[in-house]
Formats: C-alpha cells, sequence, structure tokens
C-alpha cells in the first residue's frame, strides 16, 4: 500500500477518420506516490520494507515512487456510434528498479462522439503477459549476476463523459480510470492505481 500522498495525471489520443473503420488510439498514465513507511530505525529513519525478485526483502528509504504505462491500439469499428474493437501493444517503467514490462493485448473502445453536447466514453483493455528481464547486481545477495523473467497480467480501464460546447474545438472531459497489475512470474506484488479525474481535451 502506498504512502499519504499520490499524484496521477492521463494523456490519450486518438485518430478515427470520418469514412474509415480503423481507429488509432494512444493511452498514457503516470503515477506518483510515497512509497509506505513501514519501518524506523534508532534515530528516526523512515524505510520501506518491499520483496525483492528473488523471493526475498530489502528495506530502502521512503521515497516518491513513479511508474507509467503506454499502449498504442489498433482498433476496428464494430458498431455505430464509435464502438471498437482492438489489440494493443502496452510498455511500462519504474523508477524504482523493477524491469520494464512489454506485452500484446486487445480490449473494446468506446470513443466520444464530439458533437455539441455529452458523450460518453470508455474503454478496457487486457494484456495477458507483460514481461520484462531483471538481472540482480547487489553483490552482497546469493544470487548476483543471476536474471530473472519477470510477469504480470495487466489490465487497463477508462469510462467517462465528455462535454462540448457548440463548435468549441475545446472540450471538458472527466471519469474515473485505473490499471490493475496481477502477479505472474517471478512478480512480488500486485498493484492496483485507479481514481477520478476532470481534464481538457482538443479536438482537430
Amino acid at each position: 500500500m502506498a504512502g499519504g500522498y499520490c499524484d496521477s495525471y492521463l494523456l490519450s489520443g486518438a485518430f478515427a477518420p470520418l469514412n474509415s473503420a480503423l481507429a488509432l488510439k494512444v493511452d498514457f498514465r503516470q503515477d506518483s506516490y510515497v512509497t509506505s513507511d513501514t519501518n524506523r530505525d534508532a534515530v528516526g529513519n523512515h524505510y520501506t520494507r518491499f520483496s525483492t525478485i528473488d523471493g526475498g526483502s530489502a528495506f530502502a528509504p521512503v521515497f516518491l515512487a513513479r511508474q507509467s504505462s503506454l499502449d498504442a491500439r489498433l482498433e476496428y469499428q464494430i458498431a455505430s456510434p464509435r464502438f471498437y474493437l482492438g489489440v494493443g501493444y502496452l510498455h511500462t517503467t519504474d523508477n524504482y528498479g523493477y524491469p520494464n514490462l512489454n506485452g500484446v493485448g486487445a480490449g473494446i473502445e468506446k470513443l466520444p462522439d464530439l458533437r455539441s453536447g455529452l458523450s460518453l466514453y470508455g474503454s478496457a483493455f487486457y494484456y495477458p503477459s507483460a514481461t520484462g528481464t531483471y538481472t540482480l547486481t547487489d553483490p552482497a545477495s546469493i544470487n548476483a549476476g543471476k536474471s530473472y523473467r519477470q510477469q504480470y497480467a495487466i489490465t487497463k480501464y477508462d469510462v467517462g463523459v465528455a462535454l462540448v460546447f457548440g463548435h468549441s474545438p475545446i472540450y471538458l472531459h472527466g471519469g474515473y480510470s485505473g490499471d490493475r497489475y496481477t502477479t505472474g512470474k517471478n512478480a512480488p506484488i500486485g498493484q492496483i492505481h485507479a481514481g477520478p479525474y476532470v481534464g481538457l481535451g482538443a479536438k482537430l
């Protein structure tokens, strides 16, 4: 569980020509959070206890963790208005030493209509095997030099509403978005990042 401070932001863009059944969507999410304060030493320093990829445990000073996911989706329209099935490629990064993950997945998406007034949108994409390789470099570990393949099943989801004012190219939108990391091979802990959001969009 993360500590007291959490912050996230989302960026997304879609290219969906009016006379084509195909659409291209890019979705980026970054989450920042203070790691859990689980231990203190005799002089009051704060530490986070965490599981290591080789099945052990270690401690690190409490820090601001960041992780992000970027996925690109090629989608095909299956119904009106703007319902799509798609395939996606996912790439994740972090600043705390776990390996970057990559994987292929599939899902469904409803793009906003972006006509005057309100329109709903949403998506759910599932990446069953997002994987990366990590090599232990700690000389104090009995497993130093060994490489481990880490695997997660990752679900990304989003649901919201867009509000367009007349013919303005700028619109408001808001909703609820998140992702879930389900543990697989050599994955010490599952992860959930989710919450409501509001923002601005632009249509071209």
